[in-house]
């Protein structure tokens, strides 16, 4: 597997993000992946509170040799509350109980 474009993009019009498949709004950034696998291509999208989300809880740390599939990420297991806060934004799909966009969480101290 090889990637060939790994870009950050500004949406133009919707997308899904295939993390958390949420729909993915005009003017949001979101990262878009180009991968190459033999004869295989695809493309994959995330918006950027699962891009923050995945670095901040270390999920790229226990992901699979060829990437991961987001219903493993159900398997994670909180040790804080704001690792809890994290999951918990991700399986709402970022979204507050009114229909608005939560922010992006933080990512503090991690290269």
């Amino acid at each position: 597997m090889q990637i060939i474009a790994d870009e950050k993009r500004k949406a133009r019009k919707p997308h899904r993000c295939m993390t958390c498949g949420r729909t993915i709004d005009p003017g949001e950034t979101y990262r878009h992946t180009r991968t190459v696998d033999g004869r295989d291509i695809w493309t994959w999208k995330e918006c950027a509170h699962c891009g923050a989300m995945m670095t901040i809880l270390r999920l790229w740390d226990w992901a699979e040799d060829d990437g991961f599939n987001p219903d493993w990420i159900n398997g994670f297991e909180p040790t804080t509350i704001a690792e809890a806060r994290i999951f918990i934004g991700w399986r709402r799909k970022w979204r507050r109980k009114d229909g608005t966009l939560r922010e992006v969480p933080e990512v503090v101290g991690r290269a």
